[in-house]
Order: structure tokens, then sequence, then C-alpha cells
């Protein structure tokens, strides 16, 4: 397994362990509809909440890579690239895992579009995670966001 697509993994298993943790705060963990299901192929989306449906996107962030640009997120699909990228239907929620502080952040799609960007008829393919000089940065819905 190559190492970029292991720190996927734990990214995802990171959010799932963050997520009932979460859950379990708030005492909701009775009600089995907050188990996380992952899709049976790749849906462009890693996790779904049957109790509403949402659908979440986990990527990974480490602030020192993509192309030498710090704090910059990479959108681009990475395993499935003969469908093209994300346009922005396929999920609801981003999650991104910070592998240098452990900080999960969820961002909402909606959000995503208005992230600036050259084409804004097209969803982007990267964003500032933190706040820069050109950019506010992920707005954090956290995970009240998906209850």
């Amino acid at each position: 397994m190559q190492p970029s697509r292991l720190l996927g993994e734990i990214s995802e298993h990171m959010f799932a362990a963050s997520w009932y943790k979460f859950v379990t705060s708030k005492k909701v963990t009775q009600d089995e509809s907050y188990i996380l299901i992952p899709p049976k192929l790749d849906m462009g989306w890693d996790f779904m909440i049957p109790k509403n449906n949402k659908k979440i996107q986990i990527k990974t962030h480490n602030i020192n890579t993509y192309n030498g640009k710090k704090g910059i997120l990479d959108l681009r699909r990475k395993r499935n690239k003969g469908i093209g990228n994300y346009t922005g239907n396929e999920f609801d929620y981003l999650g991104v895992y910070n592998t240098g502080n452990g900080e999960i952040i969820i961002t909402s799609v909606e959000d995503l579009k208005k992230y600036p960007r050259q084409d804004m008829n097209k969803f982007p393919t990267s964003c500032r995670v933190y706040p820069g000089p050109k950019s506010p940065g992920l707005i954090n819905c956290g995970f009240e966001a998906l209850l």
C-alpha cells in the first residue's frame, strides 16, 4: 500500500473514532442510525450517516505538503481519476484530518462552492485550510453540523 493511501485510511479511521466519541458525548448512541456507513464502491464519499443521509468525504491534510504550498488542501480525486474531479454533488460535507495536530475540520459543500477560485462554475480543486492573505480558509462547522 502506498504511504499516501495509508494516510488516507488512517484519516478515515481517525474521523470515525472522533465521530463516535462526539456521538457518545451527545447521548445518541442508542440510535444506530448514527453509525457511519461506507459505500460499497467509490462513490465520491467515504461515509454516510443513515439518520439524515449526509455524505462525508474525508481528506488528509499535512501543512507541509501539496506542491510546496503550505496550508493548501488538494481536493482532486485520487483513486478514480477516470471520471474527473469532484463536481460538488457527490458529498455534503468535507472532513479534513490534519496529520500534524490531529484536528478535524468539517466544512459544507455549500461553503466550498463559495471558495474563491479562477473558474467559479467549477468545484474547487484546492483550497487553503487555514486563513491566509488571499483566503479565509475553511469554515469549520464542527460535528454538530452532521447531526
